[in-house]
């Protein structure tokens, strides 16, 4: 329990029937809170704090008319946090002054917003909606419930959806806020929302006593789920009935004289006569993979980015752009791309619409569904008019029927069989094939040609360009719209840097040629980049395809481990800073990031933006006393450095190996002493300070302790992974454990070490797993390796079932890196809020990722309604080792506290780590500064 250090401002909350004293900060409620944010005073009086082990935000008081503010069983209620009270007059005062001023305020009558309350319950409709109004007017935020749900009721599901979604964030924990909010979020076509929404609400249901479930979540669900498929099943059917109307009519029209060329694989062009009841008839052929479907409305937002891999060698990706376009548009996005593999064959559709995304959408779903049929659809001259007459009449219906007559686009095409690549490009979109000598061969000449104009078949034919090439083996064939045509100089250059083919051309060892080969993620990646840095003020979409030979050995990605070791991205560049830099920069880093989040540790998000403006803070802020102010989680960090420091001077003075668990807890009794506490264990602790503990004793050295922490080195015994004292998986155990990894060469071994030092005070097998998959990070990273590659290393350790959340953490925290290139704090606050370590691990993680420097990912790291000292450690840690020492801000270092006495303990671990018999152990300053006893 963290005490604030200004006075929250309490909302006071009076129930007369349910005797019940709820005060708590203004815009918070009592209902649905994590289970960890109560602090228990007594059995009727409990402190609410904002996040476990958080800060104190208020108290609640059941039994209020019996309650005895001066039973000795509640005492603290006049000796812990203090608040102000404006309805009640007053100003830092303690829970009990509020419980006594409250009893003789209200009486034996109910506060405002609970007399409201009483009277919205006994109405319905618009009656009710005026009473709930009134009620979160008065400043009862526990109304948002009821107004969103009787505005939803209503049929104004637009106004319910800010209530009930705002409701799920400050009551987390309710099974029918979240069945709600997925309601409304249905109803407004917010399908991703609805279902993430339903999901949870079915985690939260609690069976009554018949083991029914509260809410209908699940069946809801399992409703929407339908409803899409058949929505997407009826527009398949839809999209081929037109198709095969129009070609119908054009047949009709044929002149004798005019014969159609005929086919030996005419594709067949019926429409399905399943309609919604059947959607069987509809299903993919058994052979066919998942498929890749971007679509411009998806993603409108400038600057943003999709990307999603199918395997190593094939991915996709879309972006608006990263300016506005300098033309008028219907749709700030009009691409749209489809991927997907069936019967052998890799089919890749690439669209590019004009006046409207419709156009793209719609040729992109009636080829799609044409080809999943027959991929022979393009076999012949005949074929390829045929199928793109019949796309030409359907584009023209649909969107006129959707509202963008006027919508056109441009598409390119390529169904892949082996090394066989058929392809077609109607307008100025790019097909380049790249070889593996790096020759670069641009297929079709581009053209003023869209999809959607009035075209016949022999319109079609002189429009299109289309052949037959050869995917060798290691070459590439990328598909693009204009917008990588129109913002990079030279295109061929672009896709050549962006598949090292120059590199790889000079190398000939097999196994360094493929770990040099970049994923087609990485291709897709680098390619809109290029585009965006160029200034694209288009839309731009990507596909890329490595070659494989002559058979066709793609497979699909049927787990995260395939799927997170052919997509994960090498973001670092091969060489990098020297190991001291490295071990100063982690040491640092993590240090500078512990003090960024220092000051605003309890704000949530909307906070942080108010105080600093919308991009949020951009420099360190005051905390506890000063500007860089340090907290404990780099407190504790320096007691690891201590501790493996002096097991080091023992194991040289006696000759043998020592297990530094022991060091490391004595280590963390020290740190409890700085912190005003004794451990039960180590009471015969010498008198004399230790190195790191000169440095933080003083009145201010307690900075906001974790309670886990404290509690866990009180007692009497040590926890481990096998016998754990307590079942916490707080933070406070992984961030305090990079020195293990600086230290210990063998990542294997770090990971070990790190995992029961965190056991000591963390007993929950994600908190000590998920230190040391952060210690292994740091070993791998400080020996110069990729993120990417370390991060692989990492989850393929995570293979126990205890260890299932950290690695799951893990995956998530690589997917969202790579499909959201330049994520937004929203993005970040997905992944958790970093209370717990799994959390503060896939946060720091996912920002060291997409991290363009060191000041990038740190700010990103901290800049969430979380944990952020702790996320912001974690990060700074691994960028710093990353980057090293030169890439931390001068302006951040220069008011760090303690950070020169950070640098020289850093400076006497990469001393120990290099095994060089650098370090006089039995010299003078050595011996004062890291002693064995």
């Amino acid at each position: 329990m963290i005490v604030p250090t200004d006075p929250p401002r309490l909302f006071v909350s009076h129930d007369k029937d349910f005797h019940w004293l709820i005060a708590l900060e203004y815009g918070r409620v009592g209902e649905d809170q994590p289970q960890g944010c109560w602090h228990m005073v007594s059995e009727d009086c409990a402190y609410l704090l904002d996040a476990p082990e958080g800060r104190v935000v208020g108290f609640r008081i059941n039994d209020f008319h019996t309650f005895d503010p001066d039973d000795p069983e509640v005492e603290a209620i006049w000796e812990g946090p203090r608040f102000d009270a404006p309805i009640l007059g007053l100003t830092n005062a303690t829970a009990g002054e509020i419980a006594i001023a409250a009893r003789h305020h209200f009486g034996d009558r109910d506060s405002l917003n609970r007399a409201i309350f009483g009277v919205a319950t006994s109405h319905e409709g618009e009656e009710a909606l005026t009473h709930w109004t009134h009620c979160l007017e008065s400043g009862d935020a526990m109304a948002h419930f009821a107004l969103g749900y009787t505005l939803f009721e209503l049929g104004r599901p637009t106004e319910a959806y800010g209530h009930l979604r705002h409701y799920t964030e400050i009551a987390p924990m309710g099974a029918w806020n979240w069945h709600w909010y997925g309601q409304a979020a249905e109803s407004l076509g917010e399908i991703t929302e609805a279902r993430r929404a339903y999901r949870r609400a079915i985690e939260l249901d609690e069976p009554d006593e018949d083991g029914d479930s509260e809410t209908d979540a699940d069946e809801r669900l399992v409703a929407l789920e339908r409803r899409v498929a058949e929505e997407a099943a009826k527009a398949a059917a839809e999209a081929a009935a037109v198709v095969a109307a129009t070609q119908t009519a054009e047949r009709a029209g044929e002149s004798d004289d005019e014969p159609r060329a005929s086919s030996a694989h005419a594709p067949s062009i019926t429409p399905s006569t399943s309609g919604t009841d059947d959607e069987d008839d509809l299903a993919d052929p058994a052979d066919h993979e998942r498929m890749i479907a971007f679509d411009g409305e998806d993603l409108p937002h400038l600057g943003r980015r999709q990307l999603e891999a199918f395997d190593r060698d094939l991915a996709a990706g879309i972006t608006a752009g990263a300016r506005k376009k300098s033309y008028a548009a219907t749709d700030p996005n009009e691409d749209a791309v489809r991927v997907f593999r069936t019967n052998g064959a890799t089919v890749i559709l690439v669209a590019d619409g004009h006046n409207g995304e419709s156009s793209a959408r719609v040729a992109c779903d009636v080829i799609a569904s044409l080809l999943e049929e027959d991929q022979h659809a393009v076999d012949t001259e005949a074929d390829l008019v045929e199928l793109l007459t019949g796309t030409n009449g359907a584009v023209r219906s649909a969107t006129a029927a959707l509202g963008q007559p006027e919508s056109r686009t441009t598409l390119v095409l390529a169904v892949v069989r082996g090394s066989r690549v058929r392809w077609a490009s109607m307008g100025d979109s790019l097909v380049l094939l790249a070889e593996p000598d790096g020759t670069m061969q641009r297929l079709g000449t581009p053209r003023h040609r869209f999809l959607g104009w009035p075209m016949d078949a022999h319109d079609v034919l002189a429009a299109v360009d289309h052949g037959e090439e050869t995917l060798p083996a290691d070459g590439w064939l990328v598909l693009a719209s204009d917008g990588l045509t129109d913002f990079v100089d030279d295109p061929a250059e672009a896709v050549r840097a962006a598949t090292r083919l120059e590199l790889l051309a000079h190398v000939d060892a097999e196994d360094l040629r493929e770990a040099l080969c970049p994923t087609a993620i990485r291709v897709v990646d680098e390619l809109i980049d290029a585009a965006c840095d160029g200034g694209a003020g288009d839309n731009v979409a990507v596909v890329a395809l490595r070659g494989t030979g002559p058979t066709d050995k793609h497979s699909s990605c049927d787990t995260a481990d395939e799927h997170l070791s052919r997509t994960t991205a090498e973001d670092e560049p091969a060489a990098g800073p020297d190991a001291l830099n490295r071990f100063r920069g982690c040491l640092l880093g993590g240090a500078v990031g512990d003090a960024l989040g220092a000051g605003i540790e309890h704000d949530s998000l909307s906070r942080i933006r108010h105080r600093f403006g919308p991009d949020g803070l951009q420099g360190p802020a005051p905390a506890y006393g000063r500007e860089s102010a340090i907290t404990d989680d780099t407190q504790m960090t320096l007691f690891t450095a201590e501790a493996l420091l002096r097991t080091y001077t023992r194991e040289a003075e006696r000759g043998i190996p020592d297990d530094p668990v022991l060091q490391l807890d004595e280590a963390y009794a020290r740190w409890l002493r700085t912190q005003g506490e004794q451990s039960r264990r180590w009471k015969d602790q010498s008198a004399v300070p230790s190195t790191v503990e000169r440095l933080l004793t003083g009145p201010d050295a307690r900075r906001g302790p974790g309670r886990t922490c404290i509690a866990a080195m009180r007692g009497s015994v040590a926890g481990s992974p096998e016998e754990p004292t307590n079942s916490s998986k707080g933070c406070g155990g992984v961030v305090r454990v990079a020195p293990i990894g600086l230290v210990y060469g063998d990542p294997e071994a770090a990971a070990d070490v790190a995992r029961r030092a965190a056991a000591l005070t963390h007993g929950h097998p994600t908190g000590f797993h998920t230190a040391g998959a952060f210690a292994m990070l740091i070993a791998q990273l400080r020996a110069g390796e990729w993120l990417g590659i370390a991060l692989q290393t990492v989850i393929g350790s995570l293979t126990t079932s205890d260890a299932q959340e950290t690695r799951e953490a893990l995956v998530r925290a690589n997917t969202s890196a790579r499909l959201c290139h330049d994520p937004l704090a929203e993005d970040v606050e997905f992944l958790g809020e970093g209370w717990v370590a799994d959390e503060a691990l896939a946060i720091a993680v996912n920002c060291a990722l997409v991290a363009e420097s060191f000041e990038h990912g740190l700010l990103l790291a901290v800049n969430h309604g979380g944990a952020s000292p702790s996320t912001g450690a974690i990060c700074g840690a691994l960028l710093g080792t990353i980057f090293g020492l030169s890439a931390i801000p001068d302006r951040w270092l220069a008011g760090l506290e303690h950070g020169d006495e950070i640098t020289e303990i850093a400076d006497d671990l990469h001393a120990v780590s290099a095994g060089d018999g650098g370090v006089d152990v039995f010299g003078e300053r050595w011996q004062g500064r890291w002693p064995a006893e």
